[in-house]
């Protein structure tokens, strides 16, 4: 039979655990995150251009830029996982992200990007509890306030194309999340609509696990997928 004292000093490591426990589950669920700063750094939009075939990136003189413009474009992350035992997909996305497309109509085939960068702390979902565990734990945006993407090549792209035309290809780059960057390829259709204007859309499957993110548990939640779709939606605008 253990001893009174014994009994009481396992009860009191419990209850400092259990402590613990809520305390950490409360700076996730609770504490406010960092808030987004009031402008993205403005050399992005001038930022490194994709590079032809390893060699040196190639001259923008005679390209137009097109500009993404945030009021009609949005980039998104979703996943499945279990909530309550029903099966739910998990969307966020945000309009705080910027780039600048390079585009000749005499020479499509050597369009470039820039740098494309992302606001991680405006990532919203349905859920404030959820969105407090990205912010604070999953991405740690106090610390990491941006993901980027620099492309690296464009594969695909046609030789000639006319007003109305839309266009499959790949853009190949590296992603960074937090301090991790790993290469990516997204598939991507554009459509020139205008002379003045290029509608696009790009998609990419990564592994959170590959960039340290780890997703903590929580109540409810159950079988977190452990891929991440990354889409965007864009409207470039020539400046």
């Amino acid at each position: 039979m253990q001893k009174p004292e014994k009994i009481l000093l396992k009860f009191s490591i419990i209850g400092t655990l259990l402590i613990f426990g809520m305390a950490s589950l409360s700076y996730i669920f609770f504490r406010e995150p960092a808030a987004p700063s009031a402008d993205l750094p403005v050399s992005v939009a001038d930022g490194a251009v994709v590079e032809d075939d390893g060699n040196e990136p190639m001259s923008t003189s005679d390209a137009t830029a097109f500009v993404i413009d945030e009021t009609q474009s949005d980039i998104r992350f979703s996943l499945g996982e279990k909530l309550g035992g029903e099966p739910v997909t998990v969307v966020g996305d945000t309009d705080i992200f910027s780039g600048t497309l390079y585009f000749s109509a005499d020479a499509p085939q050597d369009a470039q990007i820039s740098e494309i960068l992302i606001n991680a702390r405006d990532f919203k979902t349905d859920n404030d509890f959820r969105n407090r565990a990205i912010q604070n734990q999953i991405l740690n945006t106090a610390a990491y306030e941006y993901i980027r993407f620099l492309p690296t090549s464009i594969n695909g792209l046609p030789n000639a194309v006319n007003l109305g035309d839309s266009v499959a290809f790949e853009i190949v780059g590296d992603l960074t999340i937090k301090d991790v960057t790993r290469e990516v390829t997204f598939a991507a259709e554009a459509t020139f609509v205008s002379e003045t204007q290029i509608d696009g859309y790009a998609s990419t499957m990564i592994r959170y696990a590959d960039y340290d993110i780890f997703i903590p548990s929580a109540p409810r939640v159950a079988d977190v997928d452990e891929e991440v779709l990354l889409e965007i939606e864009f409207v470039a605008l020539a400046e």
